[in-house]
Formats: C-alpha cells, structure tokens, sequence
C-alpha cells in the first residue's frame, strides 16, 4: 500500500493523556508491503517506509522543558498544571520497517526554545511503542539532567516516564543539526517536495547545512 496523510492532527492519532502533549497539523506517507489475510496481518509482516510532518504546531512547555531537561521549571510547570504552550517549528518522525518493525530513521522536533531528538522502535507486530526522546535547550541552563524521556507501551495507551540510566548521543545542539541535514532533505520530499522549501523546515535544514560547513571548513 502507498498511502498519503493530508489535514490530518497529531492529537486526534497521538493521545498520550487527557492534554496532548503535541497538537498540530499532521502530513505523512505510509509505503509498506506484506502479506496477510487482514490489513493487520499484512502490517505485521510489512517492509517499507513511514514519515510524519508537522509545522506550526504546538508542544507542551512542560514537555519541552522535560526534554531538556529543566527540572526546576518543567517539573514545576507540570506539577502546576500549566498548559501554557511554544511553537514547534517543524517536527519530523522518519521510520525503516523491516518484517513487521518500524525503527527510527529520523526523530526531530525543532520548538522556539528546544530542539528535540529521539530513538526507538514501533512494532506494528504487536502495536507497541517504545521510544527515547532528548532535547538540548537553546539558552544556557542552571540546572539540567542529562536523562531522556522515555515513551513506551501500548499505542493506544503510551506511559511517559524519565529514564535515568543515561543520556543520548550527546554533542550539543550544533551537532544534532549537522546530522539532521541529510536525513531531512531526504524524507521530506516523500512526503511532498514543497515541505522541504517551507519557511520552518526550510529554516532547520538551513541551520544544519551552515552547522556542516563549518565543520567541514
């Protein structure tokens, strides 16, 4: 099957709790192969790709700060019940699928405030999920860990919870957006051509490209 996804919205597909942590506009493309009596069965076995985009969004700041993470601000903000919000520029979730397992290519998420990396795994054998997710702040911080999110289980009903056995690939905003460049311009145009000249993927993709070129110099 080869399907696109157009006007579609992260929090009516992703609802991790009775406040999304994301909301926005959702764009995507599912390309996979398998065999099976059902559609479930043939997702089961399946090989191909799938790629999500979003721009103009909006993320949580608790959530955003977590990412980070700032415990003294995201931990307050979440404590508070503050559903105060930052824009996210652009969002991209890339997977491989391989016999049924869809592993991440891609995971960006790029706010006014943090971008947003991620790791992981969705098994369309079992509809599991199990994913890492890391930030690096934009603006310096007093008090920050070193600990990725964790989202895992079930894809209807995710948890959300804090793994404290260490970090991702570390290295710093400047080297997430130098290893984003390739990727990026690869996926997008799978999706649709123009996302890649769109002002606020643009924008990410261009930050990287100056971020390579200056380690290349």
């Amino acid at each position: 099957m080869d399907v696109r996804l157009t006007n579609a919205r992260i929090e009516s597909i992703i609802a991790l709790s009775n406040t999304p942590p994301v909301t926005g506009p959702l764009s995507g493309r599912v390309r996979l192969s398998g065999v099976g009596a059902s559609v479930r069965q043939a997702a089961a076995t399946s090989t191909g790709d799938i790629v999500l985009v979003t721009q103009g969004g909006e993320v949580r700041e608790a959530f955003a700060e977590l990412t980070g993470i700032n415990v003294t601000r995201g931990l307050g903000l979440l404590l508070t019940d503050d559903d105060s919000t930052t824009n996210v520029r652009c969002g991209v979730a890339s997977f491989r699928v391989q016999n049924g397992i869809a592993r991440t290519r891609t995971l960006v998420v790029d706010t006014e405030d943090v971008l947003i990396g991620g790791e992981g795994r969705i098994s369309l054998r079992d509809e599991t999920i199990s994913i890492r997710i890391q930030g690096e702040p934009k603006q310096p911080r007093l008090v920050r860990i070193e600990a990725p999110i964790t989202i895992e289980g079930s894809l209807r009903s995710p948890q959300v919870g804090v793994e404290a056995g260490g970090a991702l690939g570390q290295g710093g905003i400047a080297a997430l957006l130098g290893s984003l460049v390739a990727p990026l311009a690869a996926v997008l145009p799978f999706v649709d051509a123009g996302l890649a000249e769109d002002a606020n993927c643009g924008a990410l993709l261009a930050g990287g490209q100056e971020q390579r070129t200056r380690e290349e110099g």
